[in-house]
């Protein structure tokens, strides 16, 4: 039991307790959507502010893991940025040409960018005082 303690205080320690904690919101509020609770603004752009800062952070995990223990590069304004785009052009403007059950909600293209400044802002400089 220890070792699986131990093993979580240091994937904390590398993931981020606050990474962690965005990734239990988003949880949780699949489990209330899926169980039929609907909020109407958290349901319609929660996910879409926290998409950018948890597929960020868990790219990050991934790569401290596929490189080494010694990985502690950070994302560039301009790569965030990037990421913001390719979200945006996939699920805006791909998806809804596709599909027939995606449609296009510009404010999801905010959220992207509200979750990626935030990524910046909140988490990576949060990551460098460490």
């Amino acid at each position: 039991m220890s070792g699986i303690v131990s093993l979580l205080k240091s994937n904390l320690q590398i993931y981020g307790r606050f990474e962690f904690l965005l990734l239990l919101i988003f949880l949780f509020n699949q489990l209330i959507e899926k169980f039929g609770f609907y909020i109407p603004i958290i349901h319609s752009y929660l996910d879409d502010v926290l998409a950018i800062p948890i597929t960020l952070s868990v790219t990050k995990y991934i790569m401290y893991f596929l490189h080494n223990p010694t990985y502690r590069s950070l994302y560039s304004s301009f790569q965030v940025g990037i990421v913001v785009v390719m979200f945006s052009v996939y699920f805006e403007w791909y998806l809804p040409l596709v599909y027939t059950i995606h449609y296009r909600d510009f404010i999801d293209i905010i959220c992207y960018a509200f979750g990626g400044v935030f990524y910046l802002e909140y988490i990576q400089n949060t990551r460098k005082l460490n």
